[in-house]
């Protein structure tokens, strides 16, 4: 059931008022209780952003485009997209 495991995330980023933005996934700049939110998130959302490509644009909503874009938390934890002239 990825939409009521999407629907809990969006709600949990919402209550912890945790700005969205690209680079979310990396934790840089929040509190710990903020940066275990999204750590949990991300273990969560690993299985939706492997498996259903259709869920994308809901992750990108909750954790950020580069978490899609860049992200491989088995290679690279802290990963950053490439800069682009």
């Amino acid at each position: 059931m990825p939409e009521k495991v999407l629907n809990l995330m969006e709600e949990w980023i919402k209550h912890s008022k945790i700005k969205v933005h690209a680079e979310l996934a990396t934790e840089r700049g929040l509190s710990k209780d903020q940066q275990r939110l999204i750590l949990t998130i991300k273990h969560a959302m690993r299985w939706i952003q492997k498996r259903n490509p259709k869920y994308h644009s809901n992750l990108k909503n909750i954790l950020g485009n580069n978490y899609i874009l860049y992200f491989d938390e088995k290679r690279n934890k802290r990963a950053n997209p490439p800069k682009v002239d």
